[in-house]
């Protein structure tokens, strides 16, 4: 059986297996790129990802990303892929960041129900020969959601260190969401479908220019 017909040309379990370096103290992203296969070193200290006020909403995680890479770029060893991600939540093109108390996370979840949100994760990595970024958006769709429901999930502290107060992997995302158009993962914090792919691309197109 020719187990490669029709497939890409090889090269993601030596993608999967490149030395990374992950910048973020998420244990959702590690948990993704770990289920994924990769094992990366984890880096936590990252400055203040607060950005300059009028900073448009779309460009909020992307900018943040850059901005933490920024931060670990003279750490980063000679071979290793570093990478850094920003997730956020925009309703009506506003960010909604994580709460700081139960109070706000049952205001923000009352905000979203039973209404289309957009989730968009910022990607930088850091490579001996530059850096790759892109930004990827996931619209989630909320049911209607009873007041006691929000109050309970948002008192359970759960949601507090989420942007938009929620985890799609949780009971939280189980219970409200309706519908999703875009990749699930990225709602979780990382696009790890994408992330692969345009590296690829990148080192295939590395490949080729050498030919």
């Amino acid at each position: 059986m020719d187990h490669g017909s029709g497939n890409p040309k090889s090269g993601m379990l030596e993608i999967l297996n490149w030395r990374w370096i992950l910048a973020s103290a998420s244990p959702r992203r590690r948990q993704l790129l770990e289920l994924a296969g990769i094992r990366p070193e984890v880096w936590t200290g990252a400055p203040d990802e607060s950005l300059p006020p009028g900073t448009p909403a779309s460009e909020w995680a992307l900018r943040a990303a850059r901005k933490k890479a920024e931060w670990f770029y003279s750490r980063r060893p000679s071979g290793a892929w570093l990478l850094t991600a920003d997730t956020t939540v925009i309703l009506n093109n506003k960010v909604i960041n994580k709460p700081t108390h139960p109070q706000e996370a049952f205001e923000m979840l009352k905000m979203l129900c039973g209404k289309t949100h957009l989730v968009t994760t910022g990607v930088c990595i850091l490579y001996d020969q530059g850096e790759l970024t892109f930004a990827e958006t996931t619209e989630v769709e909320f049911s209607p959601m009873p007041d006691d429901f929000l109050w309970d999930y948002a008192q359970s502290g759960q949601g507090l260190d989420k942007a938009g107060a929620y985890g799609a992997q949780d009971r939280f995302g189980l219970v409200a969401i309706r519908r999703i158009h875009g990749c699930f993962y990225n709602v979780m914090g990382l696009p790890v479908n994408r992330i692969l792919w345009e590296i690829r691309q990148l080192t295939e197109n590395t490949k080729s220019k050498r030919v």
